[in-house]
């Protein structure tokens, strides 16, 4: 921050008090809360010429930039709130300078911020209206799980589905009667697999069964019988809801027992002695080694190694516990033991602990999961909904002069389909909504049609309907989104920061980036002449090898060479280093960059006309003649440039920036309300 000057004023209103509260303030909630929240959130901590920089403000762009989505402000160190306020600042400073030369209104930057607007104005909309609040109602259900008893009567889908009904309204009668469900589903429901089980479905949580049966599901009390049919597509479904429990996780852990010859009171027995072992202190981890048959979860002491909940099974593991495991299971408090009777043997098992879901933990899943189930059918429906509330139509006569010119039994795929459409027809509107002022156009429509996705798509009247209210959702969703700012404040936010982060690209390329890439050779000697004792050649060395893989022949030759034997000739005649007996194991001049030879060379710190080894190197070994050695020396300017530029240009960057500041500096004064944050860093020292 070299050269920033900031003129520390206290007359811009600050309330001393109001950030002296903001410890307490989620210690001690009132019904004051929200007004003082806002109150702390509009107070102004620096002004940057006409703009304010707001607590509310500072704190968003903090959390965005930090990645530190939950943090408050007030939590922050001092000395890192005060660095990012003056980094917040040149921010400011930078955008301000783009708008004083109205960037905002380049045409470029308009249709950009426009294309993206109608991006994120879409997908922020049916978040809002959408995916928020079922993702909501999911969360609310996720917090119950329920066991349920259904019947299902299939509807039979190439006729009515009236039979069906009247056969799940025979079953209801027959269960106001008296008759048992489980007796009447083994008998009537047309779900074999339910029905096997009398209907009895393994517990569910939000999101894991048809949705109109969840719905209906979550608003009955245990024990209570759904008193209509509930249609959904596959048919006709009676419901009961049998049991809800809060949806728990545990952590549990189990030996099992073998039951040898179907000897089944031998295991409970041997599970009694063992029982009784723990309750006196025995070690369950130490036990489970010795005795389970289940290697996997022995070797972890009896654990699973996951949390289990009984609707959704295993976290991590893609598996499920058995019913009669389950049940024992979630019959226990934490600390407590039992046995349990399967297929697989005889368990004991011990619950170790519990945990509650908060939505922290499943909103993302949950997102994604309606999304993938049910996002698409709700968007439909909701568009659906805004056609029938603008009253979209076809323009009667106009529709009435399309279809008399099109040959209703052809598709798009005839290339003249659209030849006999009168020129008058083409610019009047086809389909439009009432309390809307876009309208679809026959030239609109046919455009529609004539791109690849409606490629030999037929023209009969019904699906013609379709590929209009398709056409038409771009301009209802304009319609929809015309006023975002005004209904989420936040999506305002979103867009300035957007349309400031393009006018920072624009602004910044014309002060600095255009300015770096003419490269100043002047400057560039200059910071050379300063900096030059960095900038050194690597060594090279002129090497000759003799690779061998056998130790006792390398040694023989070194004897040879110390007698006075010629290395070149040694070298044509043994090395065994492919393609190097011609050369007579010459390498020539290499750096320790280039090669691990002259590594080598330089790690023995060999000199001119030394021999070094027998060394080991890679899957043999290694004599190395040093014919020749050239130190390092320092770079001359043009050799150093590659070496100098980054540094060179980051500098300049820091220098263009820094004199670009200090002239916006000048054009808006910076003024920090030193007041405010004293008052808020009292606060932390108070904590």
């Amino acid at each position: 921050m070299n050269g920033l000057r900031i003129v520390a004023v206290g007359t811009l209103g600050v309330s001393l008090s109001l950030l002296s509260a903001i410890a307490q303030r989620a210690k001690k909630p009132s019904p004051q809360r929200d007004l003082h929240i806002s109150r702390i959130e509009q107070q102004v901590l620096a002004t940057v010429g006409p703009e304010k920089i707001t607590y509310g403000e500072l704190e968003r762009a903090y959390r965005k930039n930090m990645s530190r989505q939950h943090m408050r402000l007030y939590d922050v160190p001092r000395d890192s709130v005060e660095a990012f306020l003056q980094l917040y600042i040149n921010y400011r400073l930078k955008v301000l300078d783009a708008l004083s030369r109205g960037l905002d209104r380049d045409s470029a930057v308009q249709a950009e911020l426009e294309h993206n607007r109608r991006l994120l104005a879409e997908t922020y909309f049916f978040d809002k209206r959408l995916v928020e609040p079922a993702v909501a109602e999911l969360l609310r259900r996720r917090q119950w799980e329920l066991r349920l008893a259904v019947m299902l009567f299939s509807r039979n889908f190439d006729q009515d589905t009236l039979p069906a009904y009247e056969r799940a309204q025979t079953a209801l009668r027959l269960l106001q009667q008296g008759i048992p469900f489980e007796q009447l589903a083994r008998d009537s429901s047309d779900d074999r697999e339910t029905a096997h089980q009398g209907g009895v479905l393994p517990f569910i949580t939000g999101g894991m069964i048809l949705r109109p049966l969840e719905e209906v599901a979550y608003s009955l009390a245990p024990g209570q019988l759904y008193p209509q049919p509930i249609r959904t597509r596959h048919g006709y479904f009676i419901l009961k809801l049998l049991e809800r429990q809060p949806r728990v996780a545990v952590w549990a852990r189990h030996i099992l027992l073998p039951i040898v010859n179907g000897d089944t009171a031998a295991a409970l027995a041997k599970a009694d002695s063992l029982l009784q072992l723990l309750r006196t202190g025995a070690d369950f981890g130490e036990l489970a080694r010795q005795h389970s048959i289940d290697n996997v979860t022995a070797e972890r002491g009896g654990a699973f190694g996951s949390w289990y909940s009984r609707s959704l099974g295993f976290e991590t593991i893609p598996s499920r516990l058995v019913p009669e495991f389950e049940q024992a299971l979630f019959s226990l408090r934490d600390g407590e033991l039992t046995t349990a009777v399967t297929t697989f043997g005889v368990h004991i098992i011990r619950r170790d602990s519990t945990k509650r879901y908060t939505a922290d933990d499943e909103r993302e899943t949950l997102r994604r999961l309606y999304r993938r189930l049910y996002y698409e059918e709700d968007r439909q429906r909701f568009l659906d909904s805004v056609r029938l509330a603008l009253n979209c139509r076809w323009n009667t006569p106009v529709y009435n002069a399309l279809i008399a010119a099109l040959d209703t039994t052809k598709t798009t795929s005839d290339t003249a389909w659209a030849a006999h459409i009168p020129d008058a027809l083409w610019e009047q509107p086809l389909y439009l909504c009432q309390q809307m002022p876009a309208s679809l156009s026959v030239r609109q429509f046919i455009d529609t049609l004539s791109k690849p996705l409606y490629r030999a798509y037929p023209l009969r009247p019904a699906r013609l309907q379709q590929v209009a209210e398709r056409a038409i959702i771009p301009d209802l969703i304009a319609y929809l989104t015309r006023d975002l700012e005004r209904q989420y404040p936040e999506f305002g936010h979103l867009m300035r920061e957007f349309r400031d982060g393009l006018l920072l690209f624009r602004v910044e390329e014309q002060e600095v980036w255009s300015k770096l890439n003419r490269f100043d050779t002047a400057a560039a000697r200059a910071y050379y002449d300063t900096t030059k004792q960095r900038y050194y050649t690597e060594p090279v060395y002129d090497l000759s090898e003799i690779y061998l893989s056998s130790d006792s022949l390398a040694r023989e030759l070194r004897r040879q060479l110390d007698a006075g034997a010629d290395f070149a000739f040694l070298a044509e005649q043994y090395t065994q280093r492919p393609g190097y007996r011609e050369k007579k194991g010459h390498w020539g001049k290499l750096t320790p960059k280039q090669s691990q030879l002259a590594q080598l060379a330089e790690q023995q710190q060999a000199k001119k006309g030394e021999i070094v080894g027998p060394l080991p190197y890679e899957n043999g070994f290694v004599l190395l003649r040093i014919n020749d050695y050239e130190p390092p020396r320092q770079k001359r300017f043009e050799e150093a440039i590659p070496d100098l530029a980054p540094a060179f240009q980051e500098l300049q960057q820091k220098l263009l920036t820094e004199q670009w500041l200090n002239r916006l500096r000048a054009q808006f004064p910076v003024r920090i309300n030193t007041a405010a944050l004293e008052a808020l860093f009292r606060t932390q020292r108070r904590r």
